[in-house]
């Protein structure tokens, strides 16, 4: 991943900025003790977010998940462009990224082969001295912090503004590359509001040089949250291969819920967290987020919608791709996966 060294390093140096952990990089101990020793080539899964979303991949690279069902696994911390670079460019064999449509729409044939969490459930948070209300007077003209255009921050900060009856057009969005940056520009006055996710939003709730205009879970935007994608032809070859990454998760899942002091414990060793109050909500909240076995599926009207939404206004010709062309063959892996 040569060429998206110097791409990924201005995200780490960027997400450092204000004292907010970066993510682990793929030498840290955190990303390396996610190979386990299964046989086999190595299946690289990027992860493009420092947000407690992708337990399930660490629960299950922690707990010899993906070994147990047969694979070799590295965990790859990247951003959300970058990991779609890394996927686009076959340097990864699979990447949790938000920009799929973007990439069919750029004439590269990539997947969604699953899907464990179907809404963003953000806070809207404002730096002291704003009114925690959610309208026109008091937002227009405001600057807002996501961590990069079409992610779940930016997203989930434009549709609650719609809701509101506020033109985000209104607002400057600034993306910072990470939300450990958002989260740190908000604290220290840098930016107006931002789109904050766990645990960071569950930290700032008590901090005084913040505001909250929209509480964790006041509002539900539907979108694919953490979901794997792959190229078509690679999932057409490797099937087992990706039955076995949803499994794992799936244990991964399980097991969080069996052992959640354990599991907040893992939560916190890859978002470089130790408040254990933020840890512990951030738990309980995916829990119910993750949902049954049942509804770990790629086949969500609403997310698909919402992605294909914003991919069409960063890229016209997104307009041409379906909610079907997002799906591998109709959430055939999911449906082999049994209940």
């Amino acid at each position: 991943m040569r060429r998206y060294i110097c791409p990924l390093l201005l995200v780490l140096l960027v997400a450092g900025c204000g004292g907010a952990a970066p993510p682990p990089s793929a030498a840290s101990p955190a990303a390396q003790s996610a190979v386990p020793s299964a046989s086999g080539k190595p299946i690289t899964i990027a992860w493009t977010s420092v947000v407690t979303s992708f337990g399930p991949y660490w629960f299950a690279a922690e707990k010899g998940f993906y070994a147990k069902h047969g694979l070799n696994v590295k965990l790859q911390a990247t951003s959300p462009a970058v990991g779609a670079q890394a996927l686009a460019a076959r340097d990864v064999e699979v990447a949790s990224t938000p920009e799929v449509p973007l990439l069919r729409a750029q004439g590269i044939d990539v997947k969604y082969f699953g899907g464990q969490i179907h809404y963003i459930a953000n806070a809207y948070l404002g730096r002291k001295g704003l009114k925690p209300e959610l309208t026109a007077a008091n937002l227009e003209g405001k600057t807002v912090a996501a961590s990069s255009p079409n992610s779940p921050t930016d997203i989930y900060g434009r549709e609650v503004l719609i809701r509101h009856g506020i033109d985000p057009a209104k607002l400057k969005f600034i993306y910072t590359q990470s939300a450990a940056a958002a989260y740190a520009g908000l604290s220290t006055g840098q930016f107006d509001l931002a789109s904050i996710a766990p645990p960071y939003a569950f930290t700032l709730a008590d901090d005084p040089s913040v505001v909250t205009l929209s509480p964790l879970l006041a509002e539900r935007v539907p979108y694919a949250v953490s979901w794997p994608a792959a190229h078509t032809d690679w999932l057409r070859s490797h099937e087992a291969e990706a039955r076995g990454i949803m499994l794992s998760l799936r244990d991964g899942i399980a097991w969080a819920k069996a052992n959640p002091d354990e599991a907040q414990v893992i939560l916190g060793k890859y978002i470089k967290e130790d408040n254990k109050d933020s840890l512990k909500k951030s738990y309980d909240m995916d829990l119910t987020r993750y949902g049954p076995p049942e509804s770990q599926s790629t086949n969500d009207p609403e997310a698909l919608t919402m992605l294909l939404k914003y991919a069409v206004q960063a890229d016209s010709r997104a307009a041409s791709v379906k909610a079907e062309d997002l799906i591998y063959e109709n959430d055939k892996i999911y449906k082999s996966l049994g209940s």
